[in-house]
């Protein structure tokens, strides 16, 4: 029994999940596995000087059973004076009993380990359960980290008994002199995992392999390094290929995700949901599909829609994920008519200024300050909608006196067209947005200027040739076009800088 303690201790140590001081909370069903686990920590308890707690969960699905395992743990937990967390709780649905057990029970867990500044949440899964895991979700068809089967740690949760099979943790409890109980329906193939367990692993290790279980335990760690050398390498990826982030909205640019190996996409895109969402769990192989089928579209604009209300659009060179619930359109002013020039106003999204001069804006020598190299990379690049730099041009300047008020702000209308700058045609505002590749999501959202005759502004993109500003022209107006979103995020960076 000593080699076994050494055995666990050593584990710890190597994972870095054995401190001194630290303070773990156990989770204990009464069953053999975590009552193995709670004592094998009790005996390492004074040489490390652990706080050890432990936490129960009854789920009242076995009526006087589990009654039972709860007044089984009190009795242990009181004898041997540890802090004891019970949680009554109800299973809702009759479908995935298993999978609501588990989220039920980790969020118990990680509530308490919170409110008591625990280090981590330990766990009585064992080397059979490694390959039971490792075999369902292959079965189940999961990925590279799927198939890494249960790591001895992850975040704040820690599998300290991963070398140890179950009957050497049945010895080390007859040998401790201590009782556990034993959930009845494990031992009914109701369930998927109990099935594999009882039935699949068997038969393979009878008709094939006797070593099966070190085989897939082997390829579980196999998995696990190449899943962790693929998260590595598409780091690097991702950043490349990101052109805008934030919490609500990713946009990749989609000619660098195409160079890319798809293993590596795969990761990037799991990147992508996980920071939308919070967690990557719901993150298949399908959904990976599916987004290649938009990456790999030559058409216009398409989308799918994936777990936790995230849409993942492709617009020409561009590939967006949005998480639904926090991105809103807001309400739009159908349109805004203007009598006479107006220095600042706001039209929806946007802010606008106007100024009437003698002179031409867009020559004087201070007026528009020069980009980076970087900021016209990004600009050329990206559309307005999604980031926070300028519209591709956020600044226009017109012949006053070839403009009729008064002047309408409005979205564009079926049949409009207008002559664009440098063309002495007239040109549909759809064909323009299409030779354009303005993304058809953008397009419903840019500002169209017209006077009492004719559009003479596409704000943002191109102003009409009938108002465009000549050697004779003796009174300018200018507008300048920013996004309101984009000057709170100014004002905050200068407050910041300020403070600090």
């Amino acid at each position: 029994m000593k080699n076994l303690i050494d055995k666990f201790e050593n584990f710890g140590l190597q994972h870095n999940f054995l401190k001194q001081k630290a303070r773990i909370l156990i989770g204990l069903s009464g069953g053999a596995d975590s009552m193995a686990l709670t004592l094998l920590f009790m005996e390492i308890q004074a040489k490390y000087a652990l706080f050890l707690a432990v936490a129960h969960v009854n789920y009242n699905l076995r009526g006087e059973e589990s009654k039972q395992d709860e007044i089984f743990v009190k009795e242990f937990c009181f004898k041997h004076n540890m802090p004891l967390y019970i949680l009554k709780a109800k299973i809702q649905g009759e479908v995935g009993i298993q999978n609501e057990a588990r989220e039920i029970r980790l969020e118990y867990f990680r509530k308490l380990k919170k409110h008591y500044k625990l280090d981590f949440i330990a766990l009585g899964h064992h080397y059979e359960d490694q390959t039971e895991t490792v075999l369902h979700r292959f079965i189940r068809g999961s990925g590279l980290t799927g198939l890494s089967g249960i790591t001895p740690i992850k975040n704040d949760i820690i599998h300290p008994l991963l070398l140890f099979k179950k009957e050497m943790l049945i010895e080390y409890l007859k040998f401790k002199g201590i009782s556990y109980r034993t959930d009845q329906t494990n031992f009914s193939n109701h369930y998927t995992r109990n099935k594999i367990r009882n039935e699949l692993i068997p038969l393979i290790k009878q008709e094939f392999n006797p070593n099966f279980e070190k085989k897939m335990i082997d390829y579980g760690n196999l998995f696990y390094l190449s899943d962790k050398y693929f998260q590595q390498q598409s780091k690097k990826d991702y950043k490349k290929a990101i052109i805008c982030e934030n919490e609500n909205i990713i946009v990749f640019d989609v000619g660098v995700l195409k160079k890319n190996f798809p293993i590596l996409v795969f990761y990037i895109f799991r990147e992508a949901y996980g920071l939308l969402t919070k967690k990557n769990m719901d993150f298949y192989t399908v959904h990976f599909l599916d987004i290649m089928s938009l990456l790999e579209s030559e058409s216009g604009y398409k989308e799918v829609f994936l777990p936790e209300n995230i849409k993942v659009e492709k617009d020409y060179e561009f590939l967006v994920f949005k998480k639904l619930d926090n991105y809103h359109d807001p309400a739009k002013e159908s349109e805004r008519v203007l009598n006479k020039i107006r220095d600042v106003f706001v039209f929806n999204e946007y802010r606008f200024e106007m100024k009437k001069t003698k002179h031409n804006p867009l020559i004087e020598s201070n007026s528009v300050l020069p980009l980076s190299p970087e900021q016209k990379m990004i600009k050329s690049k990206m559309p307005s909608i999604y980031t926070s730099y300028p519209f591709p041009n956020s600044f226009a300047v017109f012949d006053l006196d070839k403009i009729y008020f008064p002047i309408t702000l409005r979205f564009r209308k079926a049949g409009d067209k207008f002559m664009p700058f440098g063309m002495n045609s007239y040109k549909k505002v759809k064909n323009f947005f299409i030779d354009e590749k303005v993304p058809l999501k953008e397009r419903a959202n840019i500002v169209i200027f017209s006077d009492a005759e004719k559009i003479i502004w596409l704000s943002g993109y191109r102003i009409d040739q009938r108002v465009a500003v000549s050697n004779e022209t003796k009174n300018f107006l200018s507008v300048k076009i920013e996004r309101c979103e984009d000057i709170k995020n100014r004002v905050a960076m200068r407050i910041k800088s300020v403070e600090i």
